[in-house]
């Protein structure tokens, strides 16, 4: 099966003059394949194919593929038959020069819509309009240094790192790796959440889609996690012991390493979100003092105030910390929320591919709803916005799409 965009683009480099032995073969071979596809491929290079033509063309991508074949390929015999019979006049010099770019460029917009017909007819034979989607819940799996995967249950939600790996209710995880000093890997899928009690007592929530990594047993020295996604933090304090092993007034720093910057904690409450898929990264702190470092400098928070570290850029400003942890509390709040920001939130909790359809205009959002509502209860709060949504089942995916 050729798919037309490639072929377009095969032509396009033929005519250029550019294309090279490999690909002049590939289209070779596709005009080979169906009489059509020579007719075709020959009106084109020759500069015989003219607007009109071109334009009844795009037309009939309206009908079936099937039928659109045969008529594509029964106008375009006829013509050659009719062109044996009696010669075409010549184009003037000026026409014979513009008509292949012409040509070229019809040829593509003629690509960009069977693409596109073709595309939705595959789609829409397993599209099926759906009217909810259920909410996350606790899915997450382990990964231990070993390789070996270990998926945790989803009647629990949260493990407990110690001596022995258990649930937080208690029942024993089996796992050899915690006999001694190794990394693990909690992993949340989209529409997962977790939690895990580090080996020092600090408590992390891990958001949907999110990835946290950790030693099984923290160094004296200092504690050392690394987060790819968003989690909550309830940092314990752990105080250095001395030669005696008797704890000392120094405490043991805690970091939290994200791909852009370092969060450095003594005993503290914060939400760091690092997704790679947001133009930012924040870290909002609630109680204590952090410091964050980046290769840019660094910068002190204190409660209530958001880092906020953009490309090139680390600043903070004051914000209310209940928007930006309210995920942790199992609820959604939307205040001047925009629309594209709002969609990944759900993209990531629902489990769910977001397409924008049509010109969908620059919307902000308010509102508060549980995240355990299923989706179609949340969408009534935002349809307030202006847009409109559809839900969709292709295949094993769920799809929104959003419309003005």
């Amino acid at each position: 099966m050729y798919k037309t965009k490639d072929i377009a683009t095969l032509i396009k480099r033929h005519m250029d003059g550019v294309l090279t032995s490999d690909e002049r073969l590939r289209l070779q071979v596709w005009a080979d394949d169906n009489p059509a596809n020579k007719v075709f491929l020959d009106k084109v290079l020759q500069g015989d194919m003219i607007w009109k033509d071109a334009l009844k063309w795009m037309e009939l991508e309206k009908l079936d593929q099937e039928s659109w074949e045969k008529q594509l390929e029964r106008r375009t015999l006829s013509k050659i038959a009719s062109s044996v019979a009696s010669k075409a006049h010549k184009p003037s010099r000026m026409l014979s020069k513009v008509i292949p770019y012409a040509a070229a460029i019809l040829l593509f917009a003629v690509a960009a819509i069977l693409y596109d017909v073709g595309s939705q007819k595959d789609a829409s034979e397993n599209l099926e309009v759906i009217h909810n989607i259920d909410p996350g819940g606790n899915r997450a799996q382990l990964t231990l240094a070993n390789g070996r995967v270990i998926e945790l249950s989803s009647a629990r939600d949260g493990i407990v790192v110690g001596d022995k790996l258990t649930y937080n209710d208690g029942t024993i995880i089996p796992s050899d790796q915690y006999e001694t000093i190794s990394m693990a890997t909690l992993t949340t899928p989209k529409g997962g959440k977790y939690q895990v009690t580090l080996p020092d007592g600090t408590k992390v929530w891990l958001n949907a889609a999110s990835t946290l990594t950790y030693p099984t047993r923290f160094s004296d020295e200092q504690r050392v996690v690394a987060l790819d996604g968003e989690a909550y933090f309830e940092v314990a304090q752990l105080f250095r012991k001395d030669s005696n092993r008797k704890e000392s007034s120094s405490s043991v720093p805690f970091l939290v390493e994200t791909p852009n910057q370092v969060v450095e904690v003594l005993g503290t409450q914060f939400n760091v979100m690092a997704y790679a898929d947001e133009p930012a990264t924040k870290t909002t702190l609630v109680e204590g003092l952090v410091l964050l470092k980046s290769n840019q400098g660094s910068l002190k928070l204190t409660p209530g105030e958001q880092g906020i570290l953009q490309g090139s850029a680390l600043s903070k400003s004051k914000v209310d910390v209940n928007r930006h942890i309210a995920w942790k509390n199992n609820k959604f709040i939307f205040y001047e929320t925009e629309l594209h920001a709002a969609m990944k939130d759900l993209s990531r909790w629902y489990n769910l591919e977001v397409i924008y359809e049509g010109e969908v205009p620059i919307s902000h959002f308010y509102g508060e709803i549980s995240r355990e509502k299923g989706l179609a209860e949340v969408l009534k709060i935002l349809e307030v916005g202006g847009v409109k949504f559809r839900m969709e089942k292709v295949g094993d995916m769920n799809r929104l799409v959003v419309s003005p």
